[in-house]
């Protein structure tokens, strides 16, 4: 029997947005749900794949669970070691220095910037939803007039919209499902049995296509768990609709949709049968 493999987002999937980046939490019943995914069954494995710097999720984490979770960060270009050290892709290693310079050229020239800007040492999130559009404005033009200033800096990140954020992404070819393909290829296709991935937004694209492929190539039972708020960029994504399995309108359903499918009842933690009620209900009607 193989390994059932569950991958995890973060940030609008396992985390509601908040207006600062920095601090962003784990939902109310994802750290339980958690911990009952991984007492379940000996074979259940967790990963989080997140484009942040995968220290921020190493912190939030109990040192119980710290342990038997792996964190990629950078959409697959980063990861904490067994020691709980950083450790970055060969090929990404030359954006750290240049991600500093990038962050400290930002702040000094965009005075707005303070307290929505996420440094992810692999490139930068500007978070823009919350602000007034003159100030959002204000900001993705100082920042494209900062880049045209430094083209060096200009060569080595590219802008990508989406959903109220702006990121600075190291050029380099490398998404979510490229992450998973190689995590998989590292476990071995025949050592897994099931394989779920639960994501929100349009860099978990990639990644929910690679899963629909992987399942349907290797027979290996598999889900799409999507978060998908009102109005949001991957609502209206070809892609997105093509690799939808199960979707859920925020992250306290997407708790209740994982609990329900992805444990067996007997083995859910006292009080987390509650939180799968209004999941089934909805489903039901």
């Amino acid at each position: 029997m193989g390994k059932n493999i569950l991958i995890l987002d973060f940030d609008g999937t396992t985390s509601s947005h908040v207006p600062n980046p920095n601090e962003a939490t784990f939902e109310s019943g994802v750290l339980e749900f958690i911990k009952s995914f991984l007492e379940a069954d000996s074979r259940n494995v967790l990963y989080f794949l997140t484009g942040r710097d995968p220290r921020y999720l190493q912190s939030l984490l109990p040192q119980d669970l710290r342990d038997h979770i792996e964190i990629f960060g950078n959409h697959g270009l980063s990861k904490i070691d067994d020691l709980g050290d950083l450790i970055v892709s060969p090929e990404a290693r030359e954006y750290v220095d240049a991600t500093s310079d990038l962050v400290a050229g930002l702040i000094a020239e965009i005075p707005d910037l303070k307290g929505h800007l996420e440094d992810k040492t692999l490139g930068v999130v500007l978070h823009l939803r919350w602000l007034q559009d003159v100030v959002s404005d204000r900001i993705v033009l100082g920042t494209h007039k900062f880049l045209s200033n430094n083209p060096e800096l200009a060569g080595k990140f590219e802008a990508v919209s989406c959903d109220g954020v702006l990121e600075l992404r190291p050029r380099l070819y490398h998404d979510k499902g490229t992450a998973l393909y190689g995590l998989m290829e590292e476990l071995g296709y025949d050592n897994v049995e099931s394989l779920f991935y639960a994501g929100n937004d349009i860099p978990d694209i990639p990644a929910f296509t690679a899963v629909t492929k992987i399942c349907s190539d290797h027979r290996i039972r598999g889900h799409n768990f999507v978060v998908v708020e009102k109005n949001s960029a991957i609502e209206h994504s070809h892609d997105y609709t093509s690799n939808k399995d199960i979707t859920v309108a925020d992250v306290v359903s997407l708790v209740d949709a994982l609990g329900v499918h992805l444990l067996d009842k007997s083995q859910i933690r006292p009080g987390f049968e509650a939180i799968t009620r209004s999941y089934l209900k909805s489903e039901q009607s």
